[in-house]
């Protein structure tokens, strides 16, 4: 319901990030669930993107595959979240439909100060790339952070240095100052 008041107000927010559970994952309805809500409400599979773990997709395997590659047909789009902190495993890397690769804050944390924590993050970033995926740095606090993240070439990133938690009406707000028609929208 949010999504589609900020599209009628021509507010763009880019995608809206779900994590869902191997539970979820694995339920037989909730391919056809989310079919139901992007109707009702008129809304595109390529503004949601789904977050799952690497070791939820290393456990549970084949329903799950068929219900990831289900939900790229829709358009919406799958990332890995807290990469490089489960049991990876490479051939899910080029197996599964993804679209980005979050890399975890317990290796951000270290960036500027832990040369191994700094190789971990340049290597999976390099890999991504090279993978054709889009990358997504977690948990950045610090200027340090952001220009290592810069200078290795990471295409997004989100923490406590760019903006804390917000609910929908500080999002709002935050999205009508950053509008190109800022002060032409009705509130």
């Amino acid at each position: 319901m949010q999504a589609t008041t900020w599209l009628k107000r021509n507010l763009h927010f880019g995608r809206i990030a779900i994590n869902l559970s191997s539970r979820q994952l694995n339920n037989a309805s909730l391919v056809n669930e989310v079919k139901d809500i992007l109707a009702r409400y008129e809304l595109p599979g390529s503004l949601l993107e789904f977050e799952i773990t690497e070791s939820m997709v290393l456990h549970e395997g084949g329903a799950i595959y068929s219900n990831l590659d289900t939900f790229s047909s829709m358009g919406i789009d799958l990332s890995i979240d807290d990469f490089g902190t489960g049991h990876s495993s490479l051939v899910n890397l080029k197996r599964l439909p993804l679209n980005r690769l979050k890399i975890d804050r317990s290796f951000v944390d270290g960036l500027g100060e832990d040369p191994n924590d700094e190789a971990i993050t340049g290597a999976s970033i390099a890999l991504a790339k090279q993978l054709g995926y889009k990358v997504v740095a977690e948990g950045v606090e610090t200027e340090k952070q952001a220009e290592f993240l810069r200078q290795h070439k990471c295409d997004f990133v989100q923490g406590y240095l760019y903006a804390k938690p917000m609910l929908s009406d500080e999002v709002e707000e935050l999205l009508i100052q950053n509008h190109p028609a800022f002060g032409k929208i009705s509130r």
